[in-house]
């Protein structure tokens, strides 16, 4: 093809475009992806253009061939010439179950179905308003926990205390034996005045001695056994609340449950080894009820059996790592940061 590097012009032209297409064969689109942080490697990452793939933009719109014919000094004509047998020829190659890789921008290859799938390689930034931007790894700060935390201050303000002498001894020994008489006195003065309470019939003042009563204080407060996360579609059991009131008395409400459809366990094809895990349930009908969850959401969820007794749902499974780390990345932030990537 007289070396021509297709691959070449199209990484070129996203720098400028947002969408640049090989007629009659698809288009590559780069829509705006803002910038990541990644708590699984705890790395950071600019804004930058995600590229993707459509096999639905054919049109031939121009802008691939007069910029190849630019850029090679040949005609337009030619030009088309050239990415027409480029076409053919990589179309022929996807057929034979080969990979076509694009230089820096992604991988081509059919799936089992015989759909061509892209795979983006993330090597450059499109993004120009990023340049100069890279990705960065930050190690976490390792603080204290809380009680090290009151630990550490309470041994800060230990004052070391010396043993009293004899003289300190015989000052304590003074204040207790002042402090018993005082407490004799009281008592006498309690003593004399409840007697004469009794022999008088007239009530004691108790505010006349210092002696104040308080009524104990209740507070209400609800109890509720823990358990699974619960999807709520159909009833499978109950749960008890109890309410404590002022009084001392306690009221008991039941409180119904949901449970779903019964589905089977979805075998898990051995080539799709990475699985983006949204959640893992002791309760095998709440797994369940997340799969239906996440397919009305557009995912392919499954069950992909059970992790250390726990039943594992996945959002989605790949065959690659970089798929999934991907995917996993996209939903941690859009609403579930407790998603894990599984290797089975």
């Amino acid at each position: 093809m007289n070396g021509v590097n297709i691959g070449k012009s199209i990484s070129d032209l996203l720098y400028q475009f947002d969408c640049v297409i090989i007629p009659d064969f698809g288009g590559f689109v780069a829509n705006y992806s803002g910038a990541k942080i990644q708590p699984i490697q705890n790395t950071f990452t600019p804004p930058f253009k995600q590229i993707s793939f459509n096999r639905n933009l054919t049109s031939n719109d121009g802008l691939l061939a007069n910029f190849i014919a630019e850029t090679n000094n040949i005609s337009f004509v030619e030009a088309r010439k050239e990415i027409d047998d480029y076409v053919t020829s990589i179309i022929k190659s996807l057929s034979k179950g080969e990979k076509i890789t694009l230089d820096k921008v992604g991988v081509l290859f059919l799936d089992s179905e015989m759909k061509i799938q892209f795979l983006p390689s993330n090597v450059a930034n499109y993004l120009l308003d990023s340049f100069g931007f890279s990705a960065f790894k930050a190690t976490p700060i390792a603080r204290l926990a809380a009680q090290e935390r009151i630990e550490k201050k309470i041994k800060e303000k230990l004052v070391a205390v010396s043993a009293p002498d004899w003289q300190e001894n015989k000052k304590r020994l003074g204040f207790y034996w002042a402090a018993a008489a005082s407490l004799l006195v009281f008592m006498g003065i309690g003593y004399a005045a409840h007697k004469y309470e009794i022999n008088n019939d007239s009530p004691v003042s108790y505010a006349s001695i210092g002696l104040d009563f308080i009524l104990p204080t209740y507070y209400p407060s609800a109890v509720k056994p823990v358990s699974d996360i619960s999807f709520a579609d159909e009833v499978i059991t109950n749960d008890t609340y109890i309410w404590n009131e002022e009084d001392g008395t306690s009221r008991t409400f039941i409180a119904e449950t949901k449970a779903v459809e019964k589905e089977t366990m979805v075998e898990v094809n051995e080539l799709l080894k990475f699985h983006v895990v949204g959640g893992c349930f002791s309760n095998e009908n709440n797994a369940k009820k997340l799969v239906k969850r996440l397919k009305k959401q557009g995912y392919q969820a499954t069950m992909i059996g059970k992790f250390k007794g726990l039943f594992a749902v996945s959002y989605q499974s790949y065959a690659t790592r970089e798929e999934a780390i991907s995917l996993l990345g996209d939903v941690k932030n859009s609403g579930n940061p407790a998603a894990w990537l599984l290797e089975k």
